[in-house]
């Protein structure tokens, strides 16, 4: 068994909790202010990516997460696999993302299919100046630069999750996963990968290409 201690003190799960998710939301900012630099830099206004990462300390697991970049853990019960999602995508539409946004002077905006998106408050004036302003399906990201003051954010969702024998996968995955396969399937194929002695990311990845080629 792993034991950490500090000044001759044995570390609990709470102190490990309150250090990741400081540690997290480090990242996640840091990571999000170096985007913005270089896109400033490059002249990309609007590139921006979602995120979700974990933290595992004996049978505590921290997630964090921005956007829909999704994490899932696949639990067997009974001989059943059971997948839960461990977070809760940020849309734009959400009441606590629309106060944030509008209170920017941002706004929301449904398209694709009746979609939310977030809409910077200079969008027609970008528009009639011949720009081409860009708008997110997400209210929370890395980057995004000329939507961070209309709302767009990237302060990560953190929670704090107990670990137990009926848990045998976390799979951390964007849309581009998670709109193909159902959370279940995914769980299959990356729970059967490593029974075969596989990496599992390297069979998803192939299961989504031959798909998107419609090969079986």
């Amino acid at each position: 068994m792993v034991r950490l201690f500090c000044d001759g003190q044995e570390v609990t799960n709470e102190a490990v909790a309150n250090l990741s998710r400081v540690a997290l939301r480090n990242a996640f900012l840091n990571s999000d202010r170096s985007l913005i630099s270089m896109c400033a830099e490059r002249n990309l206004h609007y590139a921006s990516s979602t995120g979700v990462s974990i933290f595992l300390w004996k049978n505590l697991l921290t997630v964090a997460h921005i956007g829909d970049s999704k994490a899932c853990i696949a639990k067997l019960i009974n001989g059943n696999l059971q997948p839960e999602w461990l977070t809760v995508d940020h849309k734009p539409n959400m009441p606590h993302e629309l106060q944030r946004i509008e209170a920017s002077g941002g706004s929301l905006a449904w398209l694709h299919g009746n979609k939310p998106y977030i809409r910077g408050g200079d969008f027609f004036r970008r528009q009639a100046n011949g720009e081409h302003p860009k708008q997110l399906n997400y209210s929370r990201a890395f980057g995004g630069k000329d939507l961070k003051m209309f709302g767009l954010s990237a302060e990560p969702d953190i929670n704090h999750f107990e670990i137990s024998k009926e848990d045998k996968l976390v799979l951390l995955a964007s849309d581009g996963l998670w709109d193909v396969l159902s959370p279940k399937h995914a769980c299959e194929i990356a729970l059967a990968a490593r029974r075969e002695g596989r990496l599992a990311p390297r069979r998803l990845f192939s299961v989504l290409f031959k798909k998107c080629l419609c090969v079986e």
